[in-house]
């Protein structure tokens, strides 16, 4: 009657081991609510460059309330019209990189580690070959008012590369 069990006990033990490790603290609330090919005018200026290759760029700006949502979203020259946001229970982030003009990023994967006091953000490109050009992508992520208070930097994986960004609080 124990043989049979005998072959599960090390896989069943496992997945007790990884369900008590899991970090509690990481959340998967992270909601894009627009996307646009833009960046600011100053982008190159104030970007956070990487200082070993690859050289990518990016800006990550914070917005906390409507006057600081309007002013980030003109400043990151958005087009569309400003989706609602309940700052009472959100915070959005704007997120500025480069991307290929034939393969525009997707987020995914993304998450919220409030033990380590980041959001990281996975900028997924299709699988097929793309033009070596640089345009812009802005995103705009919503992620709920008490995680958001206590992020300090983003770390965006682009072409399998982590890079850490200071999230910039107006």
């Amino acid at each position: 009657m124990l043989s049979f069990i005998k072959p599960i006990l090390p896989l069943f033990a496992v997945t007790l081991l990884l369900i008590g490790c899991s970090n509690k603290d990481t959340k998967n609330d992270i909601h894009l609510i627009a996307s646009e090919k833009s960046l600011p005018y100053n982008f190159y200026d104030i970007a956070v460059k990487r200082e070993e290759v690859p050289y990518f760029e990016y800006l990550v700006n914070k917005a906390d309330n409507q006057a600081q949502y309007k002013e980030t979203w003109d400043l990151f020259k958005l087009k569309t019209a400003r989706p609602a946001v309940n700052f009472k229970e959100s915070s959005v982030f704007f997120v500025g990189v480069l991307e290929s003009g034939s393969c525009p990023y997707e987020l995914k994967d993304s998450q919220i580690n409030l033990d380590n006091q980041i959001m990281k953000v996975h900028l997924v490109e299709p699988d097929r070959i793309c033009t070596d050009d640089a345009t812009p992508r802005t995103f705009v992520i919503e992620v709920d008012k008490e995680s958001a208070e206590k992020l300090e930097n983003m770390i965006i994986v682009q072409s399998n590369v982590e890079t850490t960004v200071p999230i910039n609080n107006k």
